[in-house]
């Protein structure tokens, strides 16, 4: 993985401790341009699986079934939105059927986010289109706001522990890339 920025680099280090390992590259790429975003789906995959892979969760009382570590309903599968997340931007995992639904979730989940804030797109991610009516949706965005919270809370404590060994490490890696430049050296970039 490439870094553009040490904040980015530091963001990939902090999924590398809260997240299984397969599982860090997809979600760095898909949530790096919005860690906010990223954090939120942190805290809906603690509540939906604990981080825990498995291809299918649960099984719903209208018979649909929860997949992937963040749980994406089934009931998406045929849609014509996510035929087109997995088509292209899941397509290096069309293998790894929970990286997959990872990917398609974290593009539902912030397309639901960006139109209707934060809380309310936690309980129509758990709820589908009636979640406002459904008591049970305000428990699990309650749930879930208390995670993210949580998970900020970790995340500006990395940030703060972190931020100048990376920058040191991309000085480093700076220096090294002109002093091979410098050299004529294109083979060792």
């Amino acid at each position: 993985v490439e870094f553009d920025t040490v904040e980015d680099a530091v963001y990939y280090e902090f999924l590398c401790e809260k997240i299984p390992q397969r599982l860090v590259e997809p979600f760095y790429e898909n949530t790096k341009y919005n860690k906010t975003i990223g954090c939120e789906l942190l805290a809906i995959g603690q509540k939906e699986s604990d981080w825990c892979i498995f291809v299918v969760l649960k099984t719903n009382s209208n018979g649909t079934v929860d997949m992937g570590p963040l749980g994406l309903n089934s009931s998406h599968l045929s849609e014509y939105w996510y035929q087109n997340v997995i088509t292209k931007k899941a397509q290096n995992y069309r293998y790894d059927s929970d990286i997959c639904y990872m990917i398609a979730s974290i593009y539902y989940y912030r397309d639901l986010r960006n139109s209707m804030g934060t809380y309310t797109a936690y309980r129509q991610y758990n709820g589908g289109p009636t979640a406002m009516t459904k008591a049970v949706t305000k428990n699990y965005a309650d749930d879930v706001s208390k995670f993210e919270s949580q998970i900020v809370k970790e995340y500006e404590s990395f940030k703060r522990e972190n931020t100048e060994r990376i920058t040191r490490l991309f000085k480093d890696r700076d220096t090294y890339i002109s002093k091979c430049s410098d050299q004529n050296h294109p083979d060792l970039l």
